[in-house]
């Protein structure tokens, strides 16, 4: 064969190498029932339905008490008190280095000489011990209380100095915000066709806001588009997952299709999230006991809603559990093979989109659950979907 010239470049992206998906979603906030429902862990939400019942019970057994006076100091020395625990505040940001050790260092490396410091420290000594001591020390209230307005004005300055560096902390925070606006958003980039800048920086988005549907939605188009369908579809689930009722999701699924129908059972999804279970379950229960007590007459109708509002919760939790399984998303084809190496037999073939169960890790490697096939794949070649 007679030589010929061959030209080589590097290959471009191109927009059009796959069908379009529905676009972008705008960048949002988390839903509202996740960011109330997640700030609750699951002991307070069996709290929360135990309340109810547990007052009722007690309602009728209330043992009255005779309140015992809390131990106050004068009124004078509690506002000298405040005022010196502002001021450490200011000076002394770290909570740890304002204990009894500490605080004299602490305000020496303020600037305070060491006399002052040692003074501080000695005082605020005084004031623990007034406030925990026996009540006829009144009359050494007043010399307290001079010492520490003493040390109040003559610390302020120290204070004052430090307010001074707040001109110079907004100007580089507006510099820090000036330059990092300069970055071009990841949606002009998935617009202009340049789809691997604009899957970097929708991960970025995701990794910083992992509730947030979009993020994962858009961060799915970008792959899919590039041609990574198992990439796709991973993010699409989650996004899926957050937002369920999202028709731009639902239609972008249907172009990734889970491979089996193993993957189609593991990778299922209700209409709601667990939050909206949770929080309908918790206000349909204490709405159902309050009607308890207030309207006797209607407790049948109120005993209906109140098994409504257990199963409501019930099936939230659940939900919650089986979004929670050691579920991953096979990224790319690869081979499930018999032990943790490259050169190690072959179980069977995944295809890129399908469900896995992850059972243990291994560096580098997992150890997954396909079907009725186990085996080890690379942990870089699946994407973890639970939690």
């Amino acid at each position: 064969v007679p030589a010929a010239a061959l030209p080589v470049s590097t290959s471009h992206e191109t927009a059009a190498s796959a069908a379009l998906p529905p676009g972008l979603l705008p960048g949002t906030s988390p839903a509202l029932a996740w960011r109330i429902a997640q700030s609750l862990p699951d002991w307070a939400w069996v709290l929360v339905f135990l309340t109810p019942p547990l007052l009722l019970l007690v309602r009728r057994r209330r043992v009255h008490r005779r309140p015992h006076p809390p131990a106050v100091i004068g009124t004078g020395l509690r506002a000298a008190e405040e005022k010196l625990d502002a001021l450490l505040r200011g000076l002394v940001p770290d909570p740890d280095q304002r204990s009894r050790a500490g605080l004299a260092a602490a305000v020496r490396a303020t600037g305070a000489d060491a006399e002052m410091a040692a003074r501080v420290a000695l005082v605020r000594e005084r004031l623990l011990a007034r406030r925990y001591g026996p009540p006829d020390l009144i009359d050494q209230d007043h010399t307290l209380i001079a010492e520490v307005e003493e040390l109040v004005q003559r610390l302020g300055g120290s204070l004052r100095g430090w307010r001074g560096l707040a001109p110079v902390v907004l100007v580089l925070s507006m510099v820090a915000g000036g330059l990092a606006a300069q970055a071009p958003p990841p949606e002009g980039l998935y617009e202009t066709g340049a789809l691997r800048a604009a899957a970097e920086g929708f991960s970025r988005r995701a990794e910083l806001e992992p509730a947030v549907a979009a993020h994962w939605y858009n961060l799915g188009a970008a792959y899919y588009r590039l041609g990574a369908k198992g990439r796709a579809a991973a993010a699409w689930v989650r996004a899926r997952r957050l937002a369920p009722r999202e028709p731009t999701t639902l239609r972008a699924l249907r172009l990734t299709p889970p491979p089996d129908a193993n993957s189609a059972r593991a990778l299922w999804s209700p209409p709601v999230t667990s939050e909206e279970l949770l929080l309908l379950g918790a206000f349909t229960w204490i709405g159902g006991w309050v009607g308890w007590v207030l309207r006797p007459r209607l407790r049948d109708r109120w005993t209906i809603l109140l098994i409504f509002a257990a199963l409501a919760a019930l099936g939230g939790l659940g939900l919650r559990a089986w979004h929670r399984r050691p579920i991953a998303v096979v990224l790319d084809p690869t081979t499930l093979r018999l032990s943790p190496h490259g050169r190690a037999p072959a179980v069977g073939p995944l295809e890129a989109g399908g469900a896995v169960q992850m059972l243990r890790h291994d560096p580098g490697w997992v150890l997954v659950r396909a079907g009725s096939k186990e085996g080890w794949v690379p942990s870089d070649a699946i994407a973890p979907i639970g939690g």
